[in-house]
């Protein structure tokens, strides 16, 4: 997968004006609806804003226009069945790690979280809550991360399709990873600081804190997705890897005791002891997979 060169000063500055002037326009109309269904589904437009900015800068998103590859590599389901599984499992991993550390905090049978979190008075439906988060986790390794897919190609294209390439044409391959991973963080910070986003409210150091903990995340993230990206040939593979990474991010929450309003530290994948295995994987994968530096 070749790196363009050809990304004009002028281009770059008015793609991060669109893709994050529509996104922050966005986020702040969405706070507004908090924590009501249009604030979710204001979010899911959000993900669109950084593959709308392409598509208005190239007027197209094909690889002619705008050097993003979408046609797979042949041999290469090997790494969309990393896409789909390996979040699934550096999660589990994270997620163990995180309540052998805090072991007060675990109920084997999820009916604490799920008391916790559905409202007094809901039809089960005859489901029973241990049954409620199987169920969740069923869907969450199966086919949520296929339905989140969709949402995710529209950050995938801007981010691992336009803004990494964009990046590694001016710094390299490496310091482009690191800054646009900080700049992907950046791109969450107002719902961070207006509604807690993935981190809740009132933790140490707040929001700041979860402001920093945020580019962490997606700079690891976005270290382990432009690597499927660079092996699949295909931006559809860290869409698909993205979408998975949605599905199960929450998943170890579904063990908690339901009590907890800061997230910081976990259990979700984006705090930082469950996050402990996908940084494993993206320091191995940064230092041994992008060796060639692709600035000349």
């Amino acid at each position: 997968m070749e790196t363009r060169k050809d990304f004009p000063k002028a281009q770059a500055i008015w793609y991060f004006i669109l893709a994050f002037g529509l996104a922050y326009a966005l986020q702040f109309a969405a706070m507004y609806f908090y924590p009501s269904y249009f604030y979710q589904l204001s979010l899911m437009v959000v993900m669109f804003m950084p593959l709308l900015s392409v598509l208005i800068l190239h007027k197209g998103l094909g690889k002619a226009k705008t050097g993003i590859d979408w046609k797979p590599k042949k041999g290469v389901m090997k790494w969309f069945a990393a896409a789909w599984l390996g979040p699934v499992l550096l999660t589990a991993l994270g997620g163990t790690l995180y309540y052998l550390i805090f072991p007060s905090q675990f109920d084997a049978t999820m009916s604490r979280y799920m008391m916790a979190s559905i409202p007094e008075g809901t039809d089960l439906q005859g489901l029973t809550y241990p049954m409620l988060g199987i169920i969740s986790m069923i869907s969450a390794v199966t086919y949520a991360p296929l339905i989140n897919t969709i949402p995710a190609l529209g950050e995938e294209v801007g981010w691992r399709g336009y803004m990494v390439p964009m990046l590694t044409a001016k710094l390299g391959k490496k310091p482009a990873l690191i800054l646009g991973g900080i700049l992907w963080g950046v791109w969450h910070w107002p719902i961070i600081i207006g509604v807690g986003y993935n981190y809740g409210t009132g933790y140490p150091g707040a929001p700041f804190t979860g402001m920093a903990m945020m580019c962490l995340f997606t700079t690891v993230i976005g270290i382990l997705l432009s690597w499927l990206y660079e092996k699949s040939g295909s931006i559809w593979a860290p869409a698909l890897g993205h979408g998975a990474i949605n599905a199960c991010a929450s998943l170890p929450i579904l063990f908690s005791d339901g009590a907890r309003t800061q997230y910081l530290l976990g259990p979700a994948a984006s705090g930082l002891i469950t996050l402990v295995p996908f940084i494993l994987a993206a320091v191995v994968v940064f230092f041994t997979q992008f060796k060639a530096d692709s600035q000349q």
